[in-house]
């Protein structure tokens, strides 16, 4: 199975976000789902593996970040 066809599938990504969080959140950082994610996707990224965005839950995660900050 090539790189290309592991990646097509958004629940990959998913999968990829989920665990860095926890990983994050296993240590004991602080702001684990935000900065894990982050991490994680960094680190995919700069391996270069192809992620799958996911437009309707970015807009979401963004309106709830911007809500959060803001109270």
């Amino acid at each position: 199975m090539t790189r290309a066809l592991i990646t097509q599938n958004p629940v990959i990504t998913l999968a990829l976000v989920l665990a860095g969080g926890c990983l994050l959140y296993w240590l004991g950082a602080a702001l684990p789902f935000l900065f894990g994610s982050l991490s994680a996707c960094l680190v995919a990224a700069t391996l270069g593996v192809p992620l799958q965005g996911m437009p309707f839950l970015s807009t979401v995660s963004r309106t709830v970040l911007g809500v959060a900050i803001k109270t």
